[in-house]
């Protein structure tokens, strides 16, 4: 533990003091939108389903200091933080919520439907993985227009287990996609833990027979996060390919 604690006080002192205030700024505000998230349907003021980001912190904003303007996220139902970290405003995005017009989708999407073309948020998908083969997809529209950037393939560890999720895999290796499959594990899928639902636990193994590497990463280290993702984007990047995923 000790070795620990001195890496990531290492890893602090190489940073930037102000790089470091902004992801805190960050992770807070993300931690106090979803608090008042949360009062609010508690009270019925926001409709339809709700599903927070609390707790996830570190990991959406170290995600998101990794790309670039150029990149496209992809992300399943919970994803508030995900456009806020983007740099959309959380005036729009709660509103959203409220079913108003000024929402980012016109108050037609709600908690589960957010979306911002000039962000290159393609938006939440309600549907469990549905909106993993839409990111595979875009990548190959990237590559086939020779565009820059990348696409992320955001969900949660139950979407490794569908159909759709390999179907996926499989063409992102074929086609040599440049997409990166991020999995935020928090090791409940429907009160079900992964390891009762998953005969391979270790999800980050999953490509494996797909050729396809895998990095496990301590989702709550937004400078390991961060980094990890920079060096997978930027190889996807480089290669035009996609070989990486966490």
């Amino acid at each position: 533990m000790a070795k620990v604690e001195d890496a990531t006080r290492a890893a602090l002192e190489r940073e930037d003091a102000e790089v470091l205030q902004h992801y805190y700024y960050q992770m807070l505000l993300l931690r106090r939108f979803e608090e008042r998230t949360s009062e609010m349907y508690v009270k019925a003021k926001i409709g339809g389903y709700c599903h927070l980001n609390l707790g996830e912190e570190a990991t959406i904003v170290g995600l998101m200091a990794a790309l670039t303007p150029d990149d496209y996220i992809f992300t399943n139902y919970r994803e508030h933080g995900y456009i806020l970290a983007r740099g959309v405003p959380p005036g729009p995005v709660m509103a959203e919520l409220f079913g108003k017009e000024t929402g980012v989708s016109g108050g037609r999407g709600g908690s589960m439907h957010l979306f911002d073309e000039k962000a290159h948020f393609m938006g939440g998908y309600a549907i469990v993985g549905g909106q993993v083969p839409l990111a595979v997809g875009a990548a190959y529209a990237l590559k086939y227009q020779s565009k820059p950037g990348v696409v992320v393939a955001q969900m949660g560890d139950a979407t490794t287990n569908i159909g759709a999720f390999y179907e996926s895999l499989n063409l992102a290796k074929l086609w040599n996609c440049p997409v990166l499959f991020f999995v935020v594990n928090n090791g409940y899928g429907m009160g079900t833990s992964v390891a009762a639902g998953s005969s391979e636990p270790d999800l980050y193994k999953k490509g494996a027979s797909f050729r396809i590497h895998g990095e496990r990463v301590d989702g709550t280290n937004v400078l390991e996060v961060r980094d990890t993702v920079r060096r997978l984007r930027e190889k996807a990047e480089k290669d035009g390919e996609r070989r990486s995923w966490m």
